[in-house]
């Protein structure tokens, strides 16, 4: 005999639409010791779905139920594994914790499940709430929770007090193709910014908007800056991690120099960003520093100061009317590479106004700009929103669209989440900025 509690068992019940969204979490939960069943990960090879699917549900303590538009509306398996759950729900002692509706976007439940208190998972905090109920569940079933202690926790970054700075106006390296100046930093190259107005967010007129990129608005960034005129490369990242020493939790699955770099999370893209400060910050101008972009930040750099849908204009891609042929700007599902491409392949035709490449397609680029729930549009950059130093439970924005996606992610107003230390990020990279100097604890005085 013994006397050791077994982990809890959570069964993702879920459509095939919300399938990336729902491996995150399933990951989040690994990450917690929860014993988690996952189709992907449990179904084996030769197995009969039919019979293991039902099976699992009825040895699961708890069913989480992933809802979205998609899934709310979708007949199928999915449905089916609904009712099945319902139906065991009736059959536990009244009051437990077993089925919970987790909303993955505004959607209606399915009336049957309304009986029970749903969870948003795009509300800050929510995770957490989700843990309490799990826990509550764990007490009764005799299992257990607790977080892995194996799993690498980032450490609270601090920017480090500036020293010295090159003065004056940086010099241009170079032009674009185009003709537009290049800046280097830290051998990287990077395109101008002016400061002022722009149109950041969507409005009706975008068939495929989200409700919060909206509205239309207009916003101030009182500063000129400099962003990356390419997502950084495995080469660049590569010296960083020769350099420093410092290790990232799996491999980066592509070593192609030229090609952005992915399989970094929201901290590794810290780390690299305070390495480049502390070793090129006398490369850069008085009272500026390396950073991740903002949001604003970086959709000015995407579409300039006219609100428009992609970095060219407003219409996906162009045609050669005399041809017939359809000229790819960007690397999105519909050029059908399936991976990432060397940067700069869509330079000129596909760059932004101001000589940004590849801000449309080919990888996801993370922003330090959080997701809650109070951080909606109008877009304020003294609310704390853009904070380094914000809990690092809280998702970070990541803009941009990747080879994976259609060219509705691809739009420069289109608002993605990923969960900071998340191991899933095979289509995820980095784009710099060189912007004003701000210690987290003056955020609020931008």
């Amino acid at each position: 005999m013994t006397n050791e509690t077994r982990p809890l068992r959570v069964f993702l019940c879920h459509a095939s639409d919300d399938k990336k969204e729902v491996r995150k979490l399933s990951q989040r939960l690994q990450a917690d010791s929860i014993d988690v069943w996952l189709d992907e990960e449990q179904l084996l090879p030769g197995q009969e779905w039919q019979h293991e699917i039902p099976q699992a549900v009825r040895d699961s303590d708890i069913i989480l139920v992933c809802l979205s538009n998609k899934s709310t509306t979708k007949e199928g398996y999915v449905q089916k594994e609904i009712t099945y759950a319902l139906d065991i729900a009736d059959e536990k002692p009244e009051n437990t914790i077993f089925i919970i509706p987790l909303r993955l976007e505004e959607c209606d439940l399915p009336g049957r499940l309304r009986r029970f208190q749903a969870a948003d998972h795009f509300v800050d905090g929510t995770y957490q709430r989700l843990l309490k109920s799990f826990q509550i569940r764990a007490e009764k079933v005799k299992a257990k929770i607790a977080p892995s202690q194996e799993k690498p926790v980032p450490q609270k970054v601090e920017i480090p007090t500036i020293l010295k700075f090159k003065e004056g106006e940086p010099v241009p390296t170079g032009q674009t193709p185009a003709g537009i100046p290049i800046y280097t930093f830290a051998g990287m190259p990077f395109v101008k910014v002016p400061k002022r107005f722009f149109l950041m967010g969507s409005n009706d007129n975008d068939e495929n908007a989200e409700e919060w990129e909206k509205p239309l608005h207009e916003v101030d960034i009182p500063y000129d800056y400099w962003i990356g005129r390419f997502p950084v490369t495995n080469q660049h990242f590569g010296d960083f991690l020769s350099k420093s020493g410092y290790k990232i939790q799996e491999k980066i699955p592509n070593d192609n120099p030229n090609h952005p770099v992915i399989g970094v999370n929201w901290f590794d893209a810290l780390e690299f960003v305070i390495w480049l400060y502390r070793n090129y910050r006398e490369e850069v101008p008085v009272n500026y520093t390396f950073n991740l972009p903002s949001e604003a930040e970086w959709e000015k750099a995407a579409r300039g100061t006219d609100g428009r849908i992609y970095p060219w204009g407003n219409a996906f891609n162009t045609f050669d009317l005399g041809l017939g042929l359809e000229l790819m700007l960007c690397n999105s599902e519909e050029a059908q590479y399936g991976n990432t491409i060397p940067v700069g392949n869509f330079s000129p035709d596909g760059d932004s106004p101001y000589g940004a490449a590849d801000m449309a397609g080919n990888v996801w680029e993370w922003t330090r700009s959080t997701v809650n729930e109070n951080y909606k549009y109008p877009y304020v950059a003294t609310d704390g929103r853009d904070d380094l130093q914000a809990d690092k439970e809280i998702a970070r924005v990541a803009r941009g669209g990747s080879f994976e996606n259609t060219q509705d992610l691809a739009r420069c107003a289109l608002r993605s989440d990923g969960i900071p230390d998340s191991e899933d990020n095979d289509d995820t990279g980095i784009r710099l900025v060189v912007s004003p100097f701000i210690a987290s604890s003056e955020a609020s005085n931008l």
